[in-house]
């Protein structure tokens, strides 16, 4: 349980989020630098995902038996300007460097995907349907995921700062301000993934923790017109 009347000891949970986060800093202090544009943003918080191995590739379930959560399925909408640049995305979801979402990532820094909703996920894989160039990838999640809820950040992130500014003094800014990243400050405290009950939404901070239905993904790939040049309609 969390307490913020200042007169009170901190409970066994409190201390332990405070030392994991502080030797996180310690450790990795050459990460925290000033940056002035998201980009610059986005680049420290993908070094502190690689730190901790999240970019590591995601399992396929044709390749083997995975121990999977079989009570969530979860989805992602891909979708490209011709189907070669859409085969690219999907071999680099797949097997390259990992995509941690864009500007419009206003509930964390992750890989964004919809819980069990198909008709969502095919929505934003044709654009709202402006694009025939699409796919949806759909996956379950290793049954050792991590998932913390949006709202249990919120409150540790306040009791946090306050305690980090407190313990620290100066030349702290430069890490509270990445920790006001919902999918930084989740990754530090060793999360896997985050749920945004308003939203339906899970998002993938661990790429290793997902089990991609492959099969299903490229029998979609399949299915399109390899001659077709445009997609947009």
């Amino acid at each position: 349980m969390f307490n913020f009347k200042k007169k009170e000891k901190m409970s066994e949970e409190e201390k332990n989020i405070l030392k994991r986060v502080m030797m996180f800093y310690e450790m990795n202090k050459d990460f925290f630098v000033y940056y002035s544009k998201p980009s610059e943003k986005r680049k420290i918080i993908i070094n502190i995902f690689k730190s901790l191995n999240y970019d590591a590739l995601p399992n396929l379930s044709s390749v083997e038996n995975h121990n999977i959560n079989e009570n969530i399925t979860i989805y992602r909408g891909i979708s490209a300007k011709n189907n070669e640049l859409l085969k690219k995305y999907v071999d680099d979801f797949i097997n390259g460097e990992i995509f941690l979402g864009g500007r419009a990532s206003i509930y964390g820094t992750g890989i964004y995907t919809v819980i069990g909703n198909l008709d969502l996920a095919k929505d934003y894989s044709s654009d709202g349907g402006r694009n025939n160039c699409g796919v949806t990838i759909k996956s379950k999640l290793s049954n050792d995921t991590k998932i913390i809820e949006k709202e249990k950040i919120e409150i540790i992130r306040k009791f946090l700062i306050e305690k980090l500014k407190n313990s620290y003094k100066n030349n702290i800014n430069n890490f509270t301000n990445i920790l006001e990243d919902d999918g930084a400050l989740a990754a530090i405290l060793g999360y896997d993934a985050i749920l945004v009950r308003e939203k339906n939404y899970i998002i993938i901070l661990n790429r290793s923790k997902l089990v991609i239905n492959d099969t299903n993904l490229y029998e979609q790939l399949d299915n399109l017109n390899s001659n077709q040049k445009d997609c947009l309609l």
